[in-house]
């Protein structure tokens, strides 16, 4: 049984933890927060044993094999770390860390110290992605991709009043791309591979962060086009438009109302749901039960995904470096 410790208290942490106490294997152990007494009452409610308001007792308790990570983007890289020194296995939340060079440092450590450490990255561990992947193969040939993440921030009528938070702040390394966008730089390397050229454009706030990006992605004879904001709610569907299909999605989130429409031969138009809808926990299973065979000795597929996720982190540059958006490196 693997325990696993929690660092975070948001909205999105309360769902990876009914995904744990629905996948088999893993239970939910510990909980941290700054402040104890959160801790305590948001952990004690969930069904935590012990809570922590400092990470490096947390690292070293010896009856804790694991942390889920679910804090701000500009401390994944720090607090990754320090677990993986301590012989933790992690799961990180998107995204995993910045830049490349960071992923590929704490790869290396977490190698050196024999534990797993895996972005938690709902649109490529779901198991209707595979299909998702199968079926694009298959297609005769991509014609062109686009890839919608519009969705107007809760938060934005408070940040334009002159309030910040982590999300909107380019020193937090927040910003449209870091958060919504990484979904379709990871869906666009899982399906695509890795771009031959990036066009891209973005608009920003007054600190510096993005609140919305048109990005192209070119390969070769198809280019996928990912639109992302805060500002707006997008009504649109994701879609892959192939030679002998067209394939819809309602969000590249996690992947909801996977849809082919067939366009050739006896059952041309005919509609197949690949996947209907689903809420997060049922989703974030997947993630859950692959991190937990990684951690039991699935090294390819382990491979085979941080190759896929440091793929993620390299474009994501890219796009930052065209769209000028400047975010300092955590290395240390």
């Amino acid at each position: 049984m693997i325990k696993i410790a929690v660092i975070g208290t948001f909205w999105l942490v309360e769902e990876f933890i009914k995904a744990i106490k629905m996948s088999d294997g893993i239970m939910y152990y510990a909980q941290y927060s700054r402040n104890i007494e959160k801790a305590r009452s948001f952990g004690k409610e969930r069904g935590a044993s012990v809570f922590y308001d400092d990470l490096y007792k947390m690292a070293n308790d010896p009856d804790i094999d694991a942390v889920y990570i679910a804090s701000p983007n500009m401390l994944h890289y720090a607090q990754s770390k320090i677990f993986i020194q301590a012989g933790k296995h992690v799961i990180c939340e998107k995204p995993i860390s910045v830049t490349a060079g960071e992923y590929r440092e704490l790869l290396s450590l977490a190698k050196k110290h024999n534990v797993i450490y895996m972005e938690a990255m709902l649109n490529v561990h779901v198991k209707w992605a595979k299909e998702l992947k199968r079926l694009t193969d298959r297609s005769g040939g991509v014609v062109c991709a686009r890839f919608d993440f519009c969705q107007r921030s809760s938060k934005l009528d408070r940040v334009e009043k002159g309030m910040m938070f982590s999300s909107f702040d380019r020193e937090c390394c927040g910003g449209a791309l870091m958060d919504l966008g990484v979904y379709g730089t990871s869906l666009a390397a899982y399906l695509f591979g890795k771009p031959i050229d990036i066009f891209a454009q973005g608009h920003f706030s007054k600190n510096g962060a993005d609140l919305s990006n048109t990005i192209v992605l070119i390969y070769d004879g198809f280019e996928c086009v990912l639109t992302v904001s805060k500002l707006c709610e997008s009504s649109a569907r994701s879609e892959i438009l192939c030679k002998n299909t067209v394939i819809s999605m309602e969000n590249i989130s996690q992947l909801q109302m996977l849809v082919s429409h067939d366009s050739f031969g006896i059952e041309k138009n005919e509609k197949r749901i690949i996947h209907g809808r689903n809420d997060f926990p049922k989703s974030m299973k997947y993630e859950i039960n692959d991190f937990l065979s990684y951690i039991n000795g699935n090294i390819k597929e382990y491979e085979e995904n941080g190759k896929l996720t440091e793929m993620s982190i390299e474009t994501l540059e890219l796009i930052r470096k065209k769209t000028g958006y400047k975010i300092k490196s955590r290395l240390i």
